[in-house]
């Protein structure tokens, strides 16, 4: 059995302004919580609890909610429908 030497480099090497750059770059962290929000009503399986999985939409800005006597109404919101939109032309364009 042979003792195989490996090349290993034990220092760090970072390019700070580039790193910076990329930092200031980012997102606010706000809008990364609205997307991933958004994201986990998406992915929740709430089935059967149509109620549930509404609030979560709801939560994730994709509808919006109103109440009319004891119903609620919900409508999507303009990121809702962009989202719905989005989804429906991508499976279009798969089929056709």
């Amino acid at each position: 059995m042979t003792d195989e030497r490996r090349d290993t480099c034990d220092l760090l090497c970072l390019d700070l302004p580039h790193a910076e750059e990329i930092r200031a770059g980012l997102p606010e962290l706000s809008a990364i919580e609205e997307a991933a929000a958004a994201a986990r009503a998406l992915g929740d399986p709430a089935q059967n609890l149509t109620s549930h999985h509404l609030r979560q939409l709801k939560i994730g800005g994709l509808v919006s909610a109103r109440r009319d006597g004891r119903l609620v109404m919900y409508a999507l919101t303009g990121r809702g429908r962009a989202l719905v939109s989005s989804v429906l032309t991508e499976d279009r364009a798969s089929r056709g």
